[in-house]
């Protein structure tokens, strides 16, 4: 470790104190996706008050109709002269219904840590750090894939954040996803007394029933990883009426976005003949997906190494397939990203749970979170100050995203 990431390494543990507030913080707001507004108030300020130019509420871009959106719980900050190398740090601050218990509060301390030590790098360094508040991961209002087609990501070479996690993980794995807007598939039938004139109705539930049947004979024929799942969000009011509404809701996964695709035009095939069956009407129109990462195994073992000069011990990197799905996935699709895992919990521990709620505001999640910060830094220092680093990895991922089909994504 050279002088300059030294003193990076300092700075942030200089910050912990900080760090450690601002993190209790947004864990005591909990505040919903898109309604961060004292969080992110929050980090701006701070940013605000260390030098960064904070552009405050950003305008996000619909992938799919282009129309614009406010989003005024996103941010950018952005520090350096504004020439190359730029590289993007990005937070996250929402909560679910039972708190930070996805540890969004330390993704953000973390992220504004590691924006800050990098800030102090590029006063003697020519370059730019973009930090990018990225609201409501968990979903219900705009997030990243929004802010990324209005262009607030371009010019980046590489991003990178860090998120909570019962071990420690440089690998970028999720499963691609795509699920109905309006929470769901929405059949409409015909009511009518169940009993004594059963056949003047339209049962718009039997159309759910006869969905969830095609799916269960489909999911037989899906790749290794692929995955479906549903839940009955409506069903009618009374058993002895013929229910002229009924809705269902479904999440289709796949690491293979292609295979994604094809899943979702089967499921889409599935409910339009499952209304045809019961002479009910269908509505369903898809959401815009959330995309696998490319991966790019160099940025990970850069990573890697870099957690390891932050202090973390080999043997306390666990690789594993995370099945989860992010949006941050269609920033990897887009740019080399590292999408860092950090232990805060014990092995095991269930996550979106309150042991992982209240992990996220233990003292082992703030000892995380300022590791976390430190890896961040110092792996995009390296980035920055190693031209023909910079250069391989952005070459490997442009390599690799070849093989993704890049028209599958426009």
């Amino acid at each position: 470790m050279d002088s300059l990431a030294s003193k990076m390494s300092d700075q942030i543990d200089s910050l912990r104190d900080r760090l450690a507030e601002i993190a209790c913080e947004i864990w005591d707001y909990a505040e919903a996706g898109g309604e961060e507004f004292k969080s992110s108030a929050l980090l701006m300020d701070e940013f605000s008050k260390r030098g960064f130019a904070v552009e405050r509420g950003l305008t996000g871009k619909s992938p799919d109709s282009g129309e614009e959106c406010d989003m005024p719980t996103a941010f950018r900050a952005a520090f350096g002269n504004g020439g190359n190398p730029r590289v993007g740090v990005m937070l996250e601050y929402d909560a679910l219904p039972n708190g930070h218990s996805c540890g969004h509060n330390l993704i953000a301390a973390a992220g504004l840590g590691a924006a800050l030590a990098l800030g102090t790098a590029l006063e003697e360094l020519p370059g730019e750090v973009v930090a990018i508040g990225t609201p409501a991961e968990e979903g219900g209002a705009p997030g990243k894939v929004e802010i990324l087609h209005a262009g607030h990501f371009d010019g980046l070479d590489a991003v990178m954040m860090a998120h909570p996690s019962d071990r420690w993980n440089a690998e970028s794995r999720f499963l691609s996803i795509v699920h109905p807007k309006n929470g769901g598939i929405i059949y409409r039938g015909r009511a009518a007394h169940a009993s004594s004139e059963p056949e003047r109705g339209r049962s718009a539930l039997d159309a759910v029933l006869l969905f969830c049947n095609g799916v269960e004979f489909f999911r037989e024929h899906v790749k290794d990883g692929s995955r479906m799942h549903y839940s009955i969000v409506n069903g009618g009011d009374a058993p002895n009426i013929v229910p002229d509404f009924a809705k269902v809701n479904i999440f289709v996964r796949s690491e293979d976005t292609n295979e994604l695709n094809y899943m979702k035009k089967r499921v889409t095939d599935i409910a339009s003949a499952a209304a045809l069956m019961a002479d009910v009407s269908c509505e369903l129109e898809w959401d815009f997906p959330w995309y696998s990462p490319v991966k790019v195994p160099s940025f990970y073992s850069l990573a890697r190494k870099s957690a390891e000069s932050a202090g973390v011990g080999a043997g306390n990197f666990i690789d594993y397939d995370s099945f989860g799905s992010t949006d941050a996935g269609n920033v990897g699709l887009m740019f080399p990203l590292v999408h860092l895992d950090f232990k805060i919990a014990p092995l095991g521990t269930n996550w979106h749970s309150k042991e992982s709620a209240e992990a996220s505001r233990s003292q082992e999640g703030i000892e995380g979170m300022i590791t976390a910060a430190k890896t961040i830094a110092l792996t995009l220092y390296s980035l920055m100050t190693q031209p023909d680093l910079m250069r391989r990895i952005k070459d490997e991922f442009a390599a690799r995203r070849r093989t993704f089909g890049s028209e599958t994504y426009v």
